[in-house]
């Protein structure tokens, strides 16, 4: 099942700020010029726990777009950023994925993206761990207010809500095949965002999937 991570305790300007002395020329005076702007926006990127609803983008032309979302760049291998990636990775719990908490994390998704919110591409909050699945189920999708959205991994403690999804087991000439389905019982906005988030990921189908290879290799054992 899903699970939330723990938040880090640092301060993600150093990054920003990091590139400002050390990035490539052409970079330094935009990021320089920019810097108040995204300080800002990390301070409601936390305060609103990363919902899309509650912000809007920056206000800022295409050039500088291109050049906030080519930062990510840095978080590669060897780069001057690559720390954050590193740690990214390590808060996965045994290496599985939060989005789905069955498959091995590959690689990390930007929560809101950074074609539409290229001031957070580098930003630690907003960079999660995940499957190669769940990267690419969840694309560049935020969600809405009212159509529900992705759990964010490091705000939505889904441990406190009622069991999010129920089960059927099916036995039948054919073999043994297991349903999941968003729980009814759940809080409104709870069961808004569970569907969102388990419809998008195909999460129902992997689960299925996951549960008849096991109860069929328990009945082997049998």
């Amino acid at each position: 099942m899903i699970y939330q991570l723990d938040l880090p305790v640092y301060d993600p300007m150093a990054d920003y700020d990091l590139l400002i002395e050390r990035g490539r020329t052409s970079e330094k005076s935009i990021l320089g010029h920019l810097r108040d702007g995204v300080a800002a926006a990390y301070r409601e990127y936390k305060q609103h726990r990363g919902v899309a609803s509650l912000m809007d983008p920056i206000e800022i032309d295409g050039d500088t777009s291109t050049v906030l979302k080519g930062l990510f760049l840095y978080t590669r291998d060897r780069r001057l950023l690559a720390h954050i990636r590193a740690e990214a990775m390590s808060k996965a719990f045994q290496g599985k994925c939060p989005m789905c908490g069955r498959a091995d994390v590959f690689s990390l998704d930007h929560y809101l993206p950074k074609e539409k919110y290229p001031e957070f591409s580098i930003f630690f909050l907003n960079l999660i761990a995940v499957c190669h699945s769940c990267n690419t189920y969840k694309g560049i999708r935020v969600g809405t207010a009212h159509g529900g959205r992705f759990f964010h991994a490091y705000f939505d403690n889904v441990s406190d809500s009622p069991p999010l999804l129920t089960s059927k087991v099916i036995v039948d000439d054919v073999g043994v095949s297991a349903t999941f389905s968003v729980n009814d019982d759940l809080p409104a906005d709870v069961f808004r965002n569970a569907t969102f988030h388990f419809n998008k990921l195909r999460l129902g189908t992997e689960y299925a999937g996951d549960a008849s290879i096991e109860m069929l290799e328990r009945l082997e054992v049998f």
